[in-house]
């Protein structure tokens, strides 16, 4: 009862506008003709529909799309599920429980994801570069719009060549907005990576490998005759190349080229390397550094960089190496930090704020795990095994792939974080976790005991 009392005043000043004569005229006739149904009651306007699928998964897939593109546009539909059938409803409350344009955006995104997901006839989209084919690595962005459905923007798209191969794919991060067209191509899969929060994009299908919810818009390209390039998208059949829209985009530089962009926290640390010092480092100088590294993002940056060298170009990470680490690792001053006994008691999670709360705190934890994880490895690795011999290889390479792995998770909820207004370093933090580290300085099994 109070949570409605409550949407009604917060919803009367910002009401949304019902769809005119012209609008009702132009937009419901063409959403009829694709099988919705215009209901119109004394009280009440809708438009309704149903979806069938091949089983229950594809119907569930089809809901979990439009859930993020409904939460997006802070419009949500009336449905239900039964196995493989859908149910739609759509009315605005909020315009007098008329239509309006958010029904028809929302409307003809579920025609698409459902095309998609059922197949379709598609059309082909086929226009000249007229400033020639891509080179290899090259790209080209432009937008395409679709006649069929003027209400919505058109969709920005980026062109990637790598060899003979072309692909087409979304140039907007649809997980954060981040400029997807400038991300990197990962040198063996045809995986292209957002540079806000590194989600990878599968360049043939869209699909997210970090988040299935947000899978990206593909196009089938091929190159053809004189610069010629054809494109095709099989769920919307009418699509057209935005006047004006095609442009040349800077291809970013290779992953392993991080590093030179890098500068040390503190020249004045003897024992922290100095990027771009004509040296090979060890694994024990990028420990260092990264633990001498306040800012959260680049500390997530410089942990997926060392993984990639480590893993695709050892002649850069040749030895283990030793040097001291620092006693605790850096911090952002712009984030506060407190006593554990200081911080406020979390709850469960019911409202936004102790949502907000508890993704924070663990995104706190897992900036402080990557550290844990780094630390080990410079301050043990002189330590020698039973058998007085080093320890293994092997166990620095688990220790770093836990590194990159809570450089993932820190990346998830600093996201979605974000997702909700909000940022890392909102809330005050603390170093509970690096005090057990301390105690546990000197002995590696203790270490290992109480921290890993």
């Amino acid at each position: 009862m109070f949570g409605c009392v409550r949407r009604r005043l917060t919803t009367a000043a910002t009401r949304v506008a019902a769809l005119t004569a012209a609008e009702r005229s132009e937009h419901v006739a063409l959403l009829e003709s694709r099988g919705w149904r215009h209901e119109k009651g004394p009280a009440q306007e809708a438009l309704a529909k149903q979806f069938r699928f091949s089983d229950f998964g594809a119907a569930f897939g089809f809901m979990a799309r439009v859930a993020v593109a409904a939460e997006r546009d802070g419009h949500h539909p009336e449905w239900a599920n039964v196995y493989a059938t859908v149910d739609v409803r759509l009315t605005t409350h909020d315009a007098g429980n008329a239509l309006s344009m958010k029904d028809v955006r929302l409307a003809t995104q579920m025609d698409e994801y459902a095309a998609a997901l059922l197949g379709g006839g598609g059309g082909t989209l086929m226009f000249s570069l007229g400033v020639g084919a891509p080179h290899a690595g090259g790209r080209l962005a432009f937008a395409v719009g679709d006649a069929d459905s003027p209400a919505l923007p058109a969709t920005p798209f980026v062109l990637v060549r790598r060899g003979e191969a072309l692909f087409c794919i979304e140039a907007v991060c649809p997980h954060s907005g981040g400029p997807l067209a400038n991300g990197l191509v990962e040198d063996i899969e045809d995986v292209l990576v957002c540079p806000w929060h590194h989600f990878r994009f599968s360049l043939r299908s869209g699909a997210c490998f970090d988040d299935p919810l947000h899978a990206a818009r593909t196009l089938d390209a091929a190159l053809g005759k004189h610069g010629h390039v054809t494109l095709q998208d099989r769920s919307r059949p009418n699509l057209f190349l935005v006047d004006g829209s095609l442009s040349h985009v800077a291809s970013p530089g290779p992953v392993t080229t991080l590093s030179s962009h890098v500068s040390p926290t503190n020249d004045s640390l003897l024992l922290l390397p100095n990027i771009g010092d004509g040296r090979v480092w060890s694994l024990v100088d990028w420990s260092i550094r990264v633990l001498n590294e306040p800012d959260p993002s680049l500390k997530v940056q410089l942990t997926q960089h060392i993984w990639h060298l480590w893993n695709n170009d050892p002649g850069q990470i040749p030895d283990i190496g030793h040097g001291s680490p620092p006693n605790e690792p850096a911090r952002d001053n712009s984030v506060q930090k407190v006593a554990h006994n200081r911080t406020r008691r979390i709850k469960k999670g019911s409202g936004l704020t102790s949502r907000l709360a508890i993704l924070h705190s663990l995104a706190s934890i897992e900036q402080w795990a990557i550290d844990l994880a780094f630390d080990i490895i410079a301050r043990f690795s002189t330590v020698k095994a039973a058998s007085s011999t080093p320890l293994p290889r092997a166990f620095f390479h688990d220790f770093l792939k836990v590194a990159n792995d809570e450089a993932k998770h820190y990346s998830y909820l600093v996201a979605r974080l974000e997702a909700f207004g909000s940022y890392f370093g909102a809330l005050p933090i603390h170093g509970a976790l690096w005090e057990s580290a301390e105690r546990t300085s000197g002995d590696l099994l203790a270490r290992l005991a109480v921290v890993h």
